[in-house]
């Protein structure tokens, strides 16, 4: 059972936080970690009140292991819990890694949070006298915080919070029997393996909008709390990324300080003295070089527990300081080899004691209380170094193999500079992705896939051949070519001078990902709901809606202009577009408010349709050039037109190509070592290359799974209905390659009351 537990307090600004884990942590990275913990939670709450007018509710995440071959996995956590809490003006957060998957009841937890939030803010408020600094406030918020994390570790121990008869249809608000989906998102899925923690990335979503069956008067209360599929798309990417940031974060609380430090001091040791070495060495013998030096580093930590076990017998008394400065001395007598190393594995141990807050209450203690410490540290130490020995060969499967990759794309790019320019530069393209694409499964392969059998360092360049022929194909499966692909291709068959367009393709460029993003913000919870809340009086048909619509977006959208995003006036146009339909028409029917949405809603949706499929960008690129300042239309841009309309008719015909292209070349490449001297395998420069793999793949504890999310239930902040509060819960659905959220409310159930 891990627990993250954070206070932030906004009358003094006090932050608080205890980290309860596998690991003991110094007080400066629980602090630094409670730090970036509340910051996670703040930005994703301004991110929700903006796209669905909501914060955070509570967030459980399934944590899947994908290293079930090794035994030490067997007792990893299975899930992961986010429950916020509120009092006032103060915060807290929890995070909890739990050995089960039993189901929690959302209710009952946040009932225990915000009385315990309650509590620190209790507690911060009698620190306000002022008798006390800032760093005695901050001591005392410390230690009650403490018992707090202590406190609600036991309650999800006892399984206060679990859900009690699972399967039985609940009576809360955000239980099945009250909810009603109202938005469905699906998309294909990636993940990248290859970040601090695999994060799920989605691509070509679709959304529906499930519009209740009411009548239509008050149906125009529904869109005024409804979450678009934009907006709940744009939530569940961030809700992503937020659970790679988590178990990062827990990650990072989970490595033992001891057992790093002694890494990095056995790494130092053993890279000055194969530093010496100036021949260059194949990776084996640079290997053995390397693991010839272990022998000599445990023959170290025997030493220096010898001697601090005697030093636990003389008796000593005094306060902790006074015992470790007596510690200091009797290792400073003793005549033994190597006593500068013992020195500074010593310095580590005395720096260990001072941060352990056991001790830190007791005025008086003996030398002999440091025995248990002494053999902790000795046996975490001596499990470092064999962390060390135990991923040598894994690191170097990774780091020879990602050279195999620079030898491909060298050897594709040689294959390429045959082809005419315009192949050259558009297979060029597909390479970039391609390397990236074999990055991602080069990571799983050694971070996620790893078994205890040990990589064959010989056999790689046969192994990484067989490798990059199996997934080369499997990018081509879901080949994504993009307006940006066609437009970068098309500029290399213009036969004019090109550099005046450059501007002017990458504004084009950014089309696609602009468009969406606009479509997002026009349809988040602070543009079209608040809209719609604030103009409700004034809106009586569509063409008054969209007029009205487009005066309330219009100052928004310019300081998105203002920033870069292009495309935000362009879109915004479309609102014009929609209020000239129905103006141009003699209709003198009554228009209920919700007739409206769903009228524009669909024009919206069937604009998004038609901009964004590839066939149509030529409408887009004509409709640019017409809107250019007259005599800035670079003459090469007619031609760019036309040899853009020539290269959509590529878009299947050369992807097929350069994947028999490849296909061929790989039948011709032979990987091979590069021999260099034995130092630069283990670092670059100053750069650490060794330990930071170690430091993110095998010292952290939950290194090997994969945070999803699982149920996200949001609490509105802008809508009740009759005294009751409004909650949305994104259920989350994953297949191979697609996953589905469905938005759910309890409001439809609510809007009964509705008067």
């Amino acid at each position: 059972m891990t627990v993250i537990y954070g206070f932030v307090g906004q009358r003094t600004g006090i932050e608080a936080g205890e980290f309860l884990g596998p690991s003991r942590l110094v007080e400066k990275k629980v602090r630094e970690l409670t730090k970036d913990f509340l910051g996670f939670l703040q930005a994703f709450n301004s991110m929700l009140r903006d796209y669905a007018g909501a914060e955070i509710f509570s967030l459980e995440f399934e944590l899947v292991n994908f290293a079930t071959e090794i035994v030490d996995t067997r007792l990893y956590p299975k899930s992961m819990l986010l429950l916020p809490g509120k009092y006032k003006d103060a915060e807290n957060l929890l995070v909890a890694l739990r050995s089960d998957q039993s189901g929690m009841d959302s209710q009952l937890a946040h009932v225990d949070m915000d009385h315990i939030c309650r509590l620190c803010w209790e507690i911060e408020e009698v620190t306000e006298n002022p008798s006390l600094g800032k760093e005695h406030k901050s001591q005392l918020m410390a230690k009650f915080v403490q018992r707090f994390a202590r406190r609600i570790q036991g309650l999800l121990i006892e399984g206060k919070w679990n859900k009690k008869l699972i399967g039985m249809k609940g009576k809360g608000p955000t239980d099945s029997e009250d909810l009603a989906t109202i938005s469905t998102v699906k998309a294909m899925k990636r993940v990248r393996w290859d970040a601090p923690a695999p994060v799920v990335e989605t691509f070509e979503p679709s959304y529906t909008l499930t519009v209740p069956n009411f009548l239509a008067e008050k149906l125009g209360e529904f869109y005024k709390v409804m979450i678009s599929g934009p907006s709940a798309h744009f939530i569940s990417q961030n809700t992503f990324k937020l659970a790679a940031n988590l178990l990062h974060l827990a990650n990072l609380g989970s490595v033992n300080d001891n057992q790093a430090q002694i890494i990095q001091f056995a790494l130092k040791i053993i890279l000055e003295n194969i530093t010496k070495l100036e021949q260059v060495m194949g990776p084996q013998e640079s290997i053995q070089r390397f693991l010839a030096e272990f022998d000599h580093l445990f023959t170290l930590m025997n030493e220096f527990q010898t001697i601090g076990i005697k030093f636990t017998q003389e008796g000593f008394k005094g306060s902790l300081p006074e015992i470790l400065t007596e510690c200091a001395k009797f290792f400073a007598e003793k005549d033994v080899p190597d006593k500068k190393l013992i020195q500074k594995i010593l310095d580590i141990f005395i720096e260990s004691c001072k941060q352990e807050s056991a001790y830190k209450i007791k005025a008086q203690m003996r030398s002999s209380d440091l025995k248990t410490d002494m053999q902790f540290f000795v046996e975490s130490s001596k499990m470092g170094l064999e962390v060390l020995k135990d991923n040598l060969y894994f690191y170097f499967s990774l780091l020879l193999q990602r050279e195999f990759l620079n030898q491909f794309g060298n050897a594709i790019k040689k294959m390429l500079a045959t082809e005419a320019k315009p192949a050259k530069e558009l297979g060029l393209k597909f390479l970039e992705k391609i390397q990236a694409f074999i990055a991602r499964e080069l990571a799983y392969e050694h971070y996620y896939h790893l078994t205890y059998k040990q990589p064959n360092i010989p056999n790689l360049p046969k192994k990484f051949s067989e490798f990059i022929r199996d997934n080369v194909p499997k990018y081509f499966e879901d080949l994504d070519v993009t307006v940006a692909d066609l437009l970068s291709f098309a500029v290399t068959l213009v036969d004019e001078e090109t550099a005046p367009l450059k501007d002017h393709v990458t504004k084009l460029s950014s089309f696609e990902h602009q468009i969406e993003f606009v479509h997002s913000y026009i349809l988040r919870y602070s543009s079209l709901n608040r809209f719609l809340i604030e103009f409700e009086d004034q809106i009586q048909n569509p063409a008054s809606f969209a007029t009205l619509f487009y005066e309330f977006l219009r100052k928004r959208i310019s300081g998105l202009v203002n920033s870069g995003v292009f495309w935000g006036a362009y879109m915004l146009e479309w609102v014009l577009e929609f209020r000239d339909k129905f103006s141009s028409k003699i209709d003198a029917r009554r228009w209920e408010k919700g007739e409206i949405v769903k009228e524009f809603l669909h024009f919206l949706e069937e604009k998004m349709k038609s901009e964004t499929n590839i066939k149509n960008f030529l409408y887009i690129m004509d409709k640019y050039a017409g809107n250019l300042p007259p005599n800035t239309r670079p003459a090469a841009f007619t031609q760019l037109m036309q040899r853009f309309e020539e290269s959509i008719s590529i878009e299947q015909s050369f992807p097929e190509y350069l994947k028999g292209r490849i296909a061929k070349q790989l039948e011709e490449i032979h990987f091979e070592f590069v021999p260099r001297r034995p130092a630069e395998y283990f670092q670059k420069g100053d750069q650490p290359l060794y330990y930071e793999f170690l430091e993110n793949h095998a010292l952290k504890h939950f290194a090997r799974l994969q945070a999803l999310p699982k149920a996200l239930i949001l609490r509105s902040t802008a809508s009740k209905v009759d005294h009751r509060e409004v909650f949305y819960i994104f259920e989350f659905q994953y297949l191979q390659k697609r996953l589905k959220i469905d938005v759910k409310t309890n409001w439809v159930t609510l809007a009964k009351y509705i008067k």
